[in-house]
């Protein structure tokens, strides 16, 4: 048999259930000027039924939200992540790339191609005559200066990889650092949920 106030408890769900539906709604209106808010809406459902014992009915209980979902174009919203992960990366490369760039100083009268150059000038004449002192006195300095620069390029080279690799380590442990709080965190949750609070 059916309790006498399965229908105020109907009504009392019912009632529940719409007034946190208003209150979405008001959310939603007080934050429509909101950049970045997207609305939300309430999902309600019918609760369990009841079956009546012995005999062949049953009766709804009344009504329940289900969820508060947010209205939002999950397509547009994995199109804008994507793009926005791959904007990020493209700004890092440009970065280091820009670093490299100034490395190599090209083109300058002081980068690698016009110190090469001058190195070969100086083989160039010293191959015209192979018996100057002066001439070869100019190559072995351009050779110095050249693998001079190259060195110094190695090393400006090297500072920005070991750069790199500290400010990747920087973000493994902040990623690290999040991963264990969500952890945390999702303990929490399966203790809440398992004590039924």
């Amino acid at each position: 048999m059916v309790s006498s106030f399965l229908g105020i408890e109907i009504a009392k769900k019912a009632l529940f259930a719409n007034q946190r539906a208003q209150q979405t709604v008001s959310h939603n209106v007080s934050n429509a000027n909101t950049p970045g808010y997207s609305r939300q809406r309430v999902i309600l459902e019918s609760t369990h039924t009841a079956y009546g014992m012995g005999v062949n009915w049953q009766i709804g209980t009344g009504v329940k939200i289900s969820d508060v979902d947010r209205i939002r174009d999950d397509f547009t919203d994995r199109q804008f992540r994507n793009e926005n992960s791959g904007l990020g990366q493209w700004d890092i490369q440009s970065n280091i790339l820009k670093q490299v760039e100034a490395v190599f100083n090209e083109p300058s009268d002081i980068g690698i191609s016009s110190v090469l150059n001058e190195f070969w000038k100086g083989w160039e004449t010293l191959s015209k005559d192979a018996s100057s002192q002066e001439a070869r006195e100019t190559v072995k300095e351009r050779g110095i200066t050249l693998a001079n620069t190259i060195n110094h390029a190695f090393t400006q080279l090297d500072d920005i990889i070991n750069d790199i690799n500290y400010r990747i380590s920087i973000k493994v442990n902040e990623i690290n650092s999040i991963a264990r709080q969500v952890s945390k965190l999702n303990l929490q949750i399966r203790q809440t949920e398992i004590g039924g609070a």
